[in-house]
């Protein structure tokens, strides 16, 4: 079963989306605190 699994996730692409990864990465470039708030919201 655990090796079913394995099989499975590996033959799938994590979520991605350019833009929004293009935001966050201008939005830390211009405030301090934009990496910590960014931290936040991916670990929730």
């Amino acid at each position: 079963m655990a090796n079913a699994l394995t099989d499975i996730s590996l033959n799938k692409l994590p979520p991605y989306n350019k833009e929004a990864e293009q935001r966050v990465l201008g939005a830390c470039m211009h405030s301090e605190d934009a990496i910590a708030k960014a931290l936040e919201v991916m670990r929730a």
